[in-house]
């Protein structure tokens, strides 16, 4: 699976549309937090982001609990002197407490129920020195119906079931404030096309230093 991992998403024409607009937008947030952060990105996967991350960072700590995407993580990043790649968990994370500048958290959260996201989140704000950007599913009324239409579209021509996996900006914001941190910025992949957000963070006094969303 994680051979194949990058080829079934995001090597078709849609997939590099949508990582086009996930790594313009990561661009936008790297630009917010300041010149040369350590980042530590979880989990790293086949280091799909670890490129864009790269460019803006003093170094990236890429850590994921899969040794397997691990591997081709570090066969795209080889050669890249500031990539230290770790095997840890989420939920425990093999870092000390104030440790990075910032955590990034991409493509995993809307798999996450509630209590586990609020759990992932308390553990990023303890090793985050400032900053902390979770890509979430956003709901709103449009949302909901194009993805009632997508259903549709699965369940009838691909004979499966789609599942939710997007909150709402409420909840988010709770999720956020329980681990103790405050929402300073929302960057939307597409606000049309997807459901997709990238939410930073800061803890405080963290906020003030990046300046109003």
């Amino acid at each position: 699976m994680a051979r194949c991992y990058d080829a079934e998403r995001f090597q078709r024409p849609l997939g590099r549309f949508y990582h086009w607009l996930q790594t313009r937008v990561l661009a936008k947030v790297l630009g917010r937090i300041g010149p040369r952060p350590q980042i530590v990105d979880i989990p790293c996967g086949t280091g799909r982001m670890l490129p864009i991350l790269t460019q803006y960072a003093c170094s990236v700590t890429a850590l994921d609990v899969s040794e397997a995407m691990m591997a081709q993580a570090r066969r795209r990043m080889l050669g890249h002197e500031r990539v230290r790649f770790i095997r840890g968990d989420a939920k425990n994370l093999p870092l000390k407490g104030e440790s990075v500048d910032a955590v990034f958290c991409i493509r995993f959260a809307m798999h996450l129920t509630t209590a586990e996201r609020r759990e992932i989140l308390r553990e990023f704000a303890r090793v985050s020195r400032a900053f902390v950007v979770v890509e979430y599913g956003c709901n709103s009324r449009w949302h909901e119906v194009r993805r009632f239409l997508r259903h549709l579209v699965f369940l009838v021509f691909a004979r499966r079931h789609t599942y939710p996996k997007s909150v709402a900006r409420g909840e988010i914001l709770d999720e956020v404030r329980s681990a103790c941190m405050d929402v300073i910025g929302w960057y939307w992949t597409h606000r049309i096309l997807s459901e997709s957000v990238f939410v930073l963070m800061a803890k405080p006094p963290a906020g003030a230093l990046a300046g109003k969303p």
